[in-house]
């Protein structure tokens, strides 16, 4: 492996101290095998329990295996896409009549607001009208006497008047910002999708860096933050196999410090600490035959209060040495400690 991917395999198996609880019901689920994923603060009624989740992010599995949303104001959608990093959701229309939900949506007692609004003007005109202009209609709208129309220009819906007439004018939310069109109507606004945003709970830096978002614990709603995605793969409850182990045997912090300050990038301190504490532990536990999900799960607080274990470990060898005590002495003393410790892990699993 490069050097690059080895830095990679360290901090994504092993990042410092995160504080949160891992619910083993509250993997990711889908419906069927659709690419829509559910996980926090979403969460898939019935695969997975309402705790996953958070309020007014429950979704459900349609009869032919869709995944939908249920706007309390609005009725149900069918979900397209989940973007978890920028904290977006897009929505489609099971009828494919977006325009019908349209003319009354409403957001609120929801999680969600529009990404962007655009003033549209909707008017019915006869059919003959419709016909001679060459005018788009949204066909899902009209009937045998009447054609439904939509434009951005209100100008250009009263210059229609009094052969039609104007239903209403509205805000529209739309997928990016829309200039309006002055000449013309158009049938974007049901031809597009639904892209809606949320802004709490903020996850967005949990995601970016891999990390899973969740809350503190089931008892409690009040806290979110983060842990490992990686920690609900099953590949994670695995023995690591001989290569990787192998591998693991070979990783060396004091070299991959050095390899980056030769290329111009001085670690800082705590981060360069990070990174022995991480490899230590990773190296260690391993040798003793934990899983990634074990060793994972001694990064983790179980709630907000209590610490980890991997805290616990660096307190003690802190109060092992004395205060000016040089990074060599203070990772022999947090070597010593950690033996301990996973030497306990393992005596405790044995019976």
């Amino acid at each position: 492996m490069t050097f690059s991917n080895q830095l990679f395999f360290v901090l994504f198996l092993l990042l410092p101290l995160l504080r949160a609880s891992h619910p083993k019901d509250c993997s990711s689920s889908s419906c069927g095998l659709q690419d829509v994923h559910a996980r926090f603060p979403f969460w898939l009624d019935p695969n997975q329990p309402d705790f996953c989740g958070h309020p007014g992010f429950d979704l459900h599995c349609t009869i032919s295996q869709n995944t939908a949303l249920n706007l309390p104001k609005s009725g149900t959608f069918l979900v397209r896409e989940i973007d978890y990093r920028s904290q977006h959701i897009r929505l489609y229309d099971p009828e494919a009549c977006l325009a019908r939900k349209l003319l009354t949506f409403d957001v609120s007692g929801s999680p969600f607001s529009a990404l962007y609004l655009a003033k549209y003007t909707f008017l019915t005109c006869p059919n003959e009208v419709v016909k001679s202009s060459g005018f788009d209609s949204i066909p899902c709208l009209g009937n045998s006497t009447s054609s439904f129309l939509a434009t951005t220009s209100l100008d250009i819906a009263k210059s229609m008047l009094p052969s039609c007439q104007i239903v209403k004018t509205l805000d529209v939310p739309v997928s990016r910002p829309v200039v309006t069109e002055k000449s013309r109507f158009s049938t974007y606004v049901n031809n597009q999708d639904l892209w809606l945003k949320w802004d709490s709970p903020s996850c967005s830096n949990c995601e970016r860096n891999h990390l899973r978002c969740g809350f503190i614990s089931n008892a409690s709603l009040q806290f979110e933050d983060c842990t490992f995605e990686w920690l609900y793969w099953s590949q994670a409850r695995k023995p690591y196999s001989r290569e990787t182990l192998d591998y693991i045997r070979s990783l060396n912090a004091e070299e991959d410090i050095n390899l980056l300050k030769f290329h111009g990038w001085k670690m800082p301190l705590k981060t360069a600490r990070t990174l022995r504490i991480s490899t230590m532990l990773l190296k260690k536990g391993a040798e003793r035959g934990l899983t990634a999900f074990e060793i994972g799960n001694m990064m983790c607080r179980e709630t907000l209060s209590k610490k980890s274990l991997v805290e616990e470990m660096v307190e003690e060898a802190q109060e092992a040495v004395l205060p000016g005590t040089s990074e060599a002495a203070f990772l022999q003393a947090l070597s010593d400690v950690m033996d301990y410790h996973l030497d306990e892990v393992v005596r405790s699993q044995e019976h």
